[in-house]
């Protein structure tokens, strides 16, 4: 059986792993749970480390969400584009593609000319897919994962 030292550890390696690999959902998940169980008040220093190093990368509240005002639209503009505005209605990401998606943990998919791509929130390629890959993405990213069929 696991000693509560032993869990703590187990659970800080478990969640920088999750930090790494850009699994934010999970490592938010498992560090909420680590504080609630941690009885002992053990590593409490490294959890609140933990705890400022996610918050940096990731928050729910900044995903697209009706209750949130730091939301980027998709949004279509005169010429038939589409690109990202903020919550004034001024564009953050210019309109130049042909087809776009809401974002989901921090990314969205978009489609210009033949290629397609998921770009940051700063409007920058994260994630290119090259134009021979015969690829359906099914839906944006959750848990760090995309839904895809190839």
């Amino acid at each position: 059986m696991e000693t509560p030292e032993q869990y703590v550890d187990r659970m800080i390696e478990t969640i920088r792993y999750y930090l790494d690999v850009g699994y934010y959902t999970e490592a938010l998940y498992l560090l909420t749970d680590l504080k609630a169980t941690n009885e002992k008040g053990l590593a409490r220093e490294t959890i609140a480390a933990l705890e400022n190093e996610l918050d940096k990368l990731y928050s729910p509240e900044k995903e697209n969400s009706v209750y949130n005002s730091d939301v980027l639209r998709c949004v279509k503009d005169f010429t038939g584009k589409y690109g990202y505005i903020d919550q004034n209605g001024v564009f953050v990401i210019p309109a130049r593609f042909d087809r776009a998606y809401e974002f989901s943990e921090g990314l969205a998919l978009v489609f210009e000319g033949n290629e397609r791509f998921f770009i940051n929130r700063e409007g920058e390629k994260v994630i290119y897919f090259k134009p021979e890959e015969k690829m359906e993405i099914r839906a944006g990213f959750n848990s760090g994962l995309v839904s895809m069929a190839t």
